[in-house]
């Protein structure tokens, strides 16, 4: 589990509490304002080569909705309070999203495989707080 490049959970398989991402620094974001997430270098989000069912997703939720919640099973932001914002397959660079149009703070959760040289990483989640005005 990472926040941005700083990783904020050693343990994929969980638990993992959301604390740990509302404790950190926040990123500045305009409401709408787009947002571009990259994959790692030498990396890209995608599925394809694994052929795996599921790919890449962006997940939104309020960051007060997360405060205590503790994720158990590796699953995520769970579904209630998320909003997808974007989702694929891959092989993907780079993600394009909209920060939320409304002013507060946020938890941007990207769930992705990565993918390089023909093999496929499953189960990794990156993390950032976004403070909208």
């Amino acid at each position: 589990m990472f926040y941005g490049t700083a990783a904020v959970g050693g343990d994929q398989c969980g638990p993992f509490l959301f604390d740990a991402v509302l404790r950190s620094t926040p990123v500045s974001a305009s409401a709408g304002q787009p947002i571009t997430i990259t994959a790692p270098s030498t990396y890209a989000f995608s599925v394809i080569d694994a052929d795996l069912a599921v790919g890449w997703s962006v997940e939104v939720a309020p960051a007060e909705n997360l405060r205590g919640v503790r994720d158990d099973q590796a699953a995520g932001i769970p579904a209630k309070p998320a909003r997808t914002l974007a989702s694929g397959r891959g092989p993907d660079k780079t993600i394009h999203v909209r920060a939320p149009s409304t002013a507060g703070d946020f938890v941007l959760q990207v769930s992705a495989p990565v993918a390089r040289d023909g093999w496929t990483f499953a189960g990794a989640f990156w993390y950032w707080l976004i403070r909208v005005h």
